[in-house]
């Protein structure tokens, strides 16, 4: 019994110290991006050595994976609360608008997600099985909620794969536009970032209606 005290507590202290270190890429990665991290600056905010960070976790790639799981799974959670509406129309709106509230209240991780693809250019074959789940369950809230509105004939008769596609790809630029352009959004281009997402929530909505 002593034994499996002790063993219960070394992988409950090495559960909370590989969080820790997760917290502290987490901060880093929110406030430098990926490409301008460095383990070095991990190492140092999550105040162990190189050492022990290591043993927790491999390299800055798994580190980044680890942080992208936590916003896929946070907004998996929020846009799925979202698609129950009756109709399909509005759950569609409403899932674009859980979407929204998730990046105004989570920046840092829907940059992350936004911008997976700087981490997927550095070794794709080494991107984990759970992140492409975690995209295809994301994916799939909008897919059921079009063939749900494609089966009441309130949506045209489409591949709703590629319109679920199609619909996040719209969506998740426009979202970039207001995280990462806001000057230009405003300054060129004369619009409010909450009037530019509000009416291309509406041109999508309107590309797949019947």
């Amino acid at each position: 019994e002593h034994i499996m005290t002790q063993s219960k507590r070394r992988e409950e202290v090495a559960k909370v110290r590989r969080e820790s270190i997760i917290d502290a890429a987490e901060r880093v990665f929110f406030s430098k991006g990926y490409l301008n991290t460095t383990v070095d600056e991990i190492v140092k905010e999550a105040e162990y050595s190189k050492r022990t960070v290591y043993a927790y976790i491999k390299s800055k790639a798994e580190m980044y994976d680890e942080v992208a799981l936590r916003a896929y799974e946070r907004q998996h959670a929020f846009i799925s609360a979202a698609k129950n509406d009756p109709d399909p129309a509005k759950a569609l709106l409403e899932v674009m608008r859980a979407a929204i509230h998730f990046a105004e209240e989570f920046p840092g991780y829907t940059s992350v997600i936004v911008n997976y693809h700087i981490r997927l250019a550095d070794s794709p074959e080494s991107i984990p099985e759970v992140i492409n789940e975690w995209d295809a369950k994301l994916l799939g809230v909008v897919e059921e909620v079009i063939e749900r509105g494609i089966a009441l004939g309130v949506f045209r008769d489409i591949d709703s794969r590629f319109a679920a596609t199609y619909c996040a790809s719209v969506f998740m630029g426009a979202v970039d536009l207001v995280l990462n352009k806001r000057h230009y959004l405003i300054k060129d281009r004369g619009m409010q970032p909450g009037e530019f997402i509000e009416q291309a929530m509406e041109m999508l909505l309107y590309s797949v209606m019947k």
